[in-house]
């Protein structure tokens, strides 16, 4: 669906297939360099041709790299480089843009000792302003990508697969579709598109990238062992765990650089960040090789079969969906049941008791709407508002009309559904950040 690029002196011209790629990467381009994001400017497109003219930004890293002899002076400019390709593609992450092709060879600057870095190639992206319309022409392969862009991909090949009649699809590196088949389709909705807020993919993607340049690193180079660290702790991960690992792993090679820089100015080295350290023995890039080089089976899936998750990790995060589903529930008629306490205990409400339990109720659902609006970190302490104000509100009730009450046993169910919800999501969370910190420490 992308086709063939050519490189220009002072531009860099992609040309497509049809229209709609040109279009999409055009306008996803424009947005992220309106807002200073490091990607080439774009100078003109030819919608005739279906032609995009780039600014020429130099050369990809896997070229910039690739040097005769990759002796240590060599080392700090590739992690500086390197860190500052982690953090553009953070930055426009945020701008709401995820690249789900992160490699050496779609980042690019003008030399080793470069300034800025651009990140290249926006054609396999999904936006949250320029939704996807077509599947995207990546092929899922388990080894490189993360469990569930792997599984969204397979979907999307499937519902495709299923709309053609294509029988026994094998979604491998072997799978062709029509040109004409494919600009004629047009689905309701993408599965992959619904990652687009994903920062577990993004981690994915970075770990895949700190492994590139893993491999083109000295065999003896101090830095190898701490690229293939960091990579691995970036790999499969939840999104909870997300935020947390991306920043470590930031912190961890802004340590390593900071320590190389002490040493080449004839300074006292500053000491490696110590919950990071690095076991070398851990590390073998030789078996981490052998993983990328495993084939991909050939087998026939259906929807049914790629929907179940292929990691373990994800049973922790379905356990919290049903707990969630609890705890909104009982969120949400938490107000209705406070409404019958007071009916059954015939309690006589002051004017100022009304105003806390509206005012309660008000904020409480304020809180878990803004639970769903955000992701991460945000979702996590607004839930946490609201079921906190969730059991002020039976508190308050069941303190001051106790003795009303207790002639209503039943009535007490509600609340002790929301008890054991909260708890219950309490536990789990702590379980999961518990996970995370083992998990960076090994």
């Amino acid at each position: 669906m992308v086709g063939y690029e050519i490189r220009m002196e002072d531009t860099f011209i992609k040309s497509f297939n049809d229209g709609y790629w040109l279009s999409r990467e055009e306008s996803i381009l424009s947005y992220l360099h309106q807002r200073n994001a490091a990607v080439p400017r774009v100078l003109f497109k030819d919608t005739i041709k279906n032609m995009l003219a780039l600014e020429n930004i130099g050369s990809s890293l896997n070229e910039i790299f690739v040097v005769e002899e990759r002796d240590s002076i060599f080392l700090s400019p590739i992690l500086l480089l390197t860190l500052k390709a982690i953090k553009s593609l953070e930055q426009i992450f945020n701008l709401g843009i995820l690249h789900l092709d992160i490699a050496l060879r779609n980042v690019g600057a003008e030399n080793l000792y470069a300034k800025s870095v651009y990140i290249l190639d926006f054609s396999h992206s999904i936006s949250k302003h320029n939704l996807l319309q077509k599947p995207l022409n990546l092929i899922p392969t388990e080894n490189l990508h993360h469990p569930d862009l792997f599984n969204a991909l397979m979907i999307d090949w499937l519902n495709y697969c299923s709309y053609f009649d294509i029988k026994d699809p094998k979604i491998d590196t072997n799978f062709e579709v029509s040109n004409d088949d494919f600009i004629k389709y047009w689905p309701h909705s993408l599965e992959v598109q619904s990652l687009v807020s994903s920062k577990r993919i993004l981690c994915h993607g970075i770990g895949i990238l700190l492994f590139d340049v893993c491999k083109i690193l000295p065999t003896k180079s101090k830095l190898q062992p701490l690229f293939l660290s960091t990579s691995k702790s970036l790999l499969n991960l939840q999104e909870d765990e997300s935020d947390y690992l991306l920043l470590s792993a930031i912190q961890t090679l802004e340590y390593e650089l900071q320590a190389m820089n002490a040493w080449a100015a004839e300074k006292t080295p500053i000491p490696r960040n110590p919950t990071k350290s690095v076991k070398s023995d851990a590390c073998n890039l030789s078996e981490w090789v052998e993983t990328f080089k495993q084939p991909i089976s050939n087998t026939s899936l259906t929807i049914e079969e790629v929907s179940p998750t292929r990691s373990g990790a994800k049973s922790a995060s379905n356990l919290t969906l049903l707990v969630d589903l609890i705890t909104w529930v009982a969120i949400v008629a938490n107000g209705y049941w406070i409404n019958l306490l007071i009916d059954a205990g015939n309690v006589r409400l002051s004017d100022k008791m009304i105003l806390l339990i509206i005012s309660l109720t008000f904020f409480g659902a304020i809180f878990l709407g803004l639970s769903f609006l955000f992701e991460k970190s945000k979702s996590l302490i607004y839930k946490m508002i609201a079921l906190a104000i969730a059991s002020l509100l039976e508190i308050i009730v069941l303190a001051q009309f106790t003795s009303a009450i207790f002639s209503h046993l039943w009535l007490w169910v509600p609340s002790t559904i929301v008890t054991i919800a909260i708890l219950s999501y309490s536990l789990i969370r702590l379980w999961q950040g518990g996970k995370v910190l083992i998990k960076n420490k090994k």
